[in-house]
């Protein structure tokens, strides 16, 4: 039989995989007990009494488009953090977090943006296009992740649990923070696939599958997509994706987190007097300056930066990376320096209490809408995937070849007066070608006036969500 090249697209937050072969365990023809119309395992989340901050359960509005299964409603286990193997695998995660953040600097940098990416969705995308796949294809991607096959599936849904998460204010009605990771599968309903590959899919990912009219009605699964993500992403990402009909399966992962600042929700207030920000290029900008909370500890020195936090009214974490004298951001934001940051300890020395707090600019964040992580994962040693994959974990039969064309990351942050928003996106597509102290506490400031680096992290388990670099504001 003839094989075609099936090129791959991925978008950061969405994985797309587009295949066509057929498989048999699954088919979208069928009538299937599980469909959008079924209530059971429904995941509606609790945010949905919010009708402003939260994501309406997605249900897709025409027949091109049904969805399969809904994956179960899921609560954060804080004490999974400290399971047997799970502390080890996070620490891989880490080192996958520091080192891609640190080569996508050295690739990307840009002096006149601000950019950030989020390592936990590309991980989350490329992490079920690697359970996908099989031999080769597999441990490439794998590697690349610095994390195994077999960890992935035992620990990723520990992950997935601890970065999906709402509260709700002491009257129970309103939202004042979200965490929220989706997967899903898009696949061609002419397909048959592995019920075992679907199932993994499934059980580690907590990925819900959707069965799509690529051939036919592809602009029309091409909206439907593009709902979904604006969906969960609450309006901060649209991708416009364009499908054509060669498509037959896509991987999907958004992250969307928000947060305020204080319990009772109140804005952060200016500094009376506005402040000189020095951008990269050295040139000076006139801002009013948030001021943020104390929270204990003391500034971090390295040789390169110095380091504190801004922590929100639910423990989402800014770790902001500010170069010393000489240096400049894109200079010592590595691999290293960013694990020193994200592992920082900045408890005082002399036993006495210190606050500090940080005094910081408002900024947004994004990635380019053109950003392609192909090259990245090529030098990471990524090569099969996109010359011949194999994908004989979800295809009962793979009679062309199938690699990946584009691998695209989509992100935004706002971090303001209000508080921090953030939302991401990642899409794999591949088509067939064509503690006190009695003594007064001693306070301190943490001055945030150029150009520097951040990280936000999670409110429990310090799970890194992006990372990023300000040149200006």
């Amino acid at each position: 039989m003839k094989k075609q090249l099936l090129p791959l697209l991925v978008l950061s937050s969405v994985l797309c995989v587009a295949c066509n072969t057929a498989g048999n365990s699954i088919n979208s023809n069928a009538n299937n007990s599980n469909d959008s119309s079924s209530s059971d395992n429904s995941h509606e989340s609790s945010e949905s009494k919010s009708s402003t901050d939260s994501s309406s359960l997605f249900i897709p509005d025409n027949k091109n488009v049904t969805l399969l299964k809904k994956v179960p409603e899921t609560k954060p286990n804080y004490s999974d953090l400290y399971a047997d193997g799970f502390q080890a695998f996070l620490n891989d995660f880490n080192k996958f977090n520091t080192s891609f953040s640190d080569d996508y600097v050295k690739k990307y940098f840009n002096p006149e943006k601000n950019d950030t990416i989020s390592p936990l969705s590309i991980y989350f995308a490329m992490a079920q296009a690697g359970s996908t796949t099989a031999g080769t294809t597999q441990k490439e991607i794998f590697d690349a992740l610095n994390i195994s096959y077999e960890d992935a599936l035992t620990y990723s849904p520990t992950l997935y649990k601890l970065t999906n998460r709402v509260k709700y204010d002491h009257a129970g009605e309103k939202i004042v923070a979200i965490e929220d990771v989706n997967n899903s599968f898009w696949f061609e309903k002419s397909l048959k696939l592995k019920q075992s590959g679907v199932d993994t899919l499934v059980d580690s990912f907590f990925c819900e599958p959707y069965a799509a009219d690529f051939l036919h009605n592809p602009s029309d699964v091409s909206k439907e997509m593009n709902n979904y993500v604006i969906d969960k992403t609450r309006g901060l990402i649209d991708p416009k994706l364009d499908f054509d009909n060669f498509v037959r399966m896509v991987i999907v992962n958004t992250l969307y987190m928000k947060d305020q600042w204080n319990e009772m929700g109140d804005d952060l207030e200016y500094e009376a007097n506005e402040r000189e920000f020095t951008n990269y290029d050295l040139s000076k900008t006139k801002k009013s300056f948030l001021v943020g909370n104390y929270s204990n500890g003391v500034t971090y020195e390295s040789t390169d930066f110095t380091y504190f936090k801004a922590s929100t009214a639910n423990g989402f974490k800014i770790n902001f990376m500010v170069p010393k004298e000489g240096r400049k951001i894109d200079e010592i934001f590595t691999e290293e320096n960013i694990l020193k940051m994200h592992n920082a300890s900045t408890n005082p020395s002399d036993g006495k209490e210190h606050n500090t707090r940080c005094i910081f600019p408002e900024f947004t964040a994004s990635a380019g809408d053109d950003l392609n992580l192909i090259e990245m994962f090529k030098e990471r040693g990524v090569n099969q995937f996109f010359v011949d994959a194999d994908f004989s974990n979800i295809l009962e039969e793979q009679n062309e070849t199938i690699i990946c064309s584009d691998i695209k990351h989509l992100t935004k942050l706002i971090v303001d007066k209000t508080g921090v928003e953030g939302a991401a996106v990642t899409i794999i597509t591949e088509k067939a070608t064509s503690i006190g102290s009695d003594e007064k506490p001693i306070y301190h400031d943490f001055i945030v006036d150029k150009a520097f680096g951040f990280e936000v992290c999670d409110a429990w388990s310090n799970i890194p969500l992006f990372t990023g670099y300000v040149t200006k504001i």
